[in-house]
């Protein structure tokens, strides 16, 4: 199995947030157990890293950088990517890049807490909450 984590998921551990960690830490624990293959886009680990450093310092934010480039492949935000999310109809570039990523990974879900930012997303969209629930039905 493939999945997608948007940039929220990785954020979600590194910082360790309360309301978010528990279902998002399963969903790393599933790719790094090896029972799925974490992909990520290179946007996220910048913009995770960015906050990260804003957040927790720069030595932590490399940290965690280093910690989630281990766990996750990373598809490439490269020049036609970029081209095609501009002629996208949806007004969230950032989304779009997303999407667009988790469709090049061939990913089998995009894991996000925000499914409505996803609505056209070629890639099947859940919650974090979502995916442990189907895994453990």
């Amino acid at each position: 199995m493939k999945l997608f984590l948007d940039t929220n998921i990785l954020l979600d551990v590194l910082l360790a947030r309360p309301e978010f960690c528990g279902d998002s830490a399963l969903v790393w624990d599933y790719c790094e157990s090896n029972r799925a293959q974490g992909f990520v886009s290179s946007i996220s680990v910048s913009n995770a890293h960015y906050i990260l450093s804003k957040r927790l310092g720069k030595d932590k934010a490399l940290a965690g950088v280093k910690l989630a480039l281990s766990l996750f492949e990373v598809v490439p935000a490269d020049k036609p990517l970029l081209i095609h999310a501009t002629t996208h109809p949806r007004p969230d570039f950032e989304d779009v890049i997303q999407m667009l990523s988790a469709k090049q990974a061939a990913a089998d879900y995009l894991i996000t807490r925000d499914p409505h930012h996803f609505k056209t997303s070629h890639v099947p969209v859940l919650s974090p909450a979502e995916f442990v629930r189907r895994q453990t039905d």
